[in-house]
């Protein structure tokens, strides 16, 4: 082993030899210390290496212990939503209210809405804004139901601090669906940004039904917002 010293000097070094005539060699007393003394040097090193890899690993690791932690949290957000959806079914104002409280309505709003966000008041923002929580309320009572065995499958990372919740909600009969959550920080919670039924994203699916309705409506946003009105009252 190198441990970047170099071996112990059996000779003299030139400037050490003795004139000619001379013994010119150090004694065994001299060797024995020389290559203790190295021994010991190398240790050191090897010490001080060794404590500034666990050190590096320990910095290394922290990140994505902390990472699972947050992802663990994304996890315990949606068996929370799940089970104040099932508590709150049959009451449409908590309901919604609580949905108020784990979306992230700002943004989903935006992207459904798509350009005609930019244009719309901060009024018909919130009114449109209000429209999509019950909207989303009445979407997660349509799915969850207590006869559901509800279980969550695993948790993927997107981009950002963004993750997936991949969950199933199987039947009594066997048959099985798949509602994935995407989700993001939200202060010191998680909040869902879309939902993702068997493949059909939530968001995508109302941002073309609105679209193609706005068009028909000339672009009106109030006037979108009273035809989702009426959309949930006779749902309910």
């Amino acid at each position: 082993m190198d441990c970047g010293i170099k071996p112990a000097r059996l000779w003299c070094q030139p400037q050490d030899r003795a004139e000619p005539g001379s013994k010119g060699r150090v004694s065994v007393a001299e060797v024995m210390a020389a290559r203790d003394d190295t021994a010991s040097r190398c240790l050191d090193r090897l010490r001080a290496g060794f404590g500034h890899l666990v050190l590096a690993t320990l910095l290394a690791l922290a990140p994505v212990a902390a990472l699972a932690a947050d992802v663990q949290g994304a996890a315990v957000a949606v068996n929370r939503i799940y089970g104040q959806t099932l508590a709150n079914a049959d009451m449409p104002e908590k309901l919604a209210e609580m949905v108020g409280k784990v979306v992230d309505l700002d943004g989903l709003s935006a992207q459904v809405l798509g350009p005609a966000w930019d244009g719309a008041s901060q009024v018909d923002r919130a009114d449109f804004e209000a429209a999509l929580r019950d909207v989303i309320a009445v979407e997660l009572a349509r799915r969850l139901h207590p006869d559901l065995t509800f279980a969550i499958t695993a948790i993927k990372p997107l981009r950002d601090d963004d993750v997936v919740v991949l969950s199933t909600l199987t039947r009594a009969d066997g048959r099985v669906t798949r509602l994935d959550w995407k989700m993001r920080p939200c202060g010191d919670s998680w909040c869902i940004f879309d939902l993702i039924g068997d493949g059909a994203s939530f968001s995508v699916a109302r941002r073309n039904a609105y679209a193609l309705r706005l068009d028909a409506l000339n672009g009106s946003v109030p006037a979108l917002v009273r035809s989702i009105r009426a959309e949930i009252g006779a749902k309910l």
